[in-house]
């Protein structure tokens, strides 16, 4: 993920002032199946603190408007691409329990969506064709609570980029 110094000051600075919780940290235990597909990526980069660049330098933040640049900041930084691919053409998801991850290029649905399609999606979870969004998999919630804009920005970055046709 990589975040503008600005937005990663403000994550820093809203965790701060978040109420300490007073309670024992359980130990995180993965059982012998889910240990050999973590090792073989099968989760993606779940161990990312591990692999951080700690001197790369920070991404540079664009102006906060409805533009496919910005759209596609918000893109990266909200990790689309773990699920969807780095095309963003879908297939299989790192989570061995997920459904078929969806294409979000213009080959897929979303081709044939509006803004505004989009954003009640979002919103909703439904989608413009009447599928329901499972938000375990698909973390529509956390996109609908983004302002209209700010998913009008992710609209704009996802269809204005190439179509990217999936084998059936």
């Amino acid at each position: 993920i990589h975040f503008s110094e600005k937005d990663l000051a403000s994550i820093i600075a809203y965790v701060k002032q978040v109420p300490a919780v007073n309670r024992e940290k359980k130990e995180t235990q993965l059982k012998p199946m889910a240990k050999l597909i973590a090792a073989m990526g099968g989760f993606g980069d779940v161990f990312s603190a591990e692999t951080v660049k700690h001197d790369a330098p920070f991404e540079t933040s664009p102006e906060r408007n409805t533009s496919a640049v910005y759209g596609q900041y918000l893109v990266q930084v909200s990790s689309c691409r773990t699920c969807h691919q780095p095309n963003l053409a879908g297939g299989k998801s790192p989570d061995p329990n997920s459904p078929p991850v969806p294409n979000i290029t213009k080959a897929g649905n979303i081709g044939k969506w509006s803004a505004n399609d989009f954003i009640q999606t979002m919103k909703t979870g439904l989608t413009p064709e009447g599928k329901k969004l499972d938000n375990a998999f698909m973390p529509y919630a956390f996109i609908g609570e983004m302002s209209d804009n700010d998913q009008t920005a992710i609209y704009n970055y996802l269809t204005s980029i190439s179509a990217v046709e999936t084998k059936k």
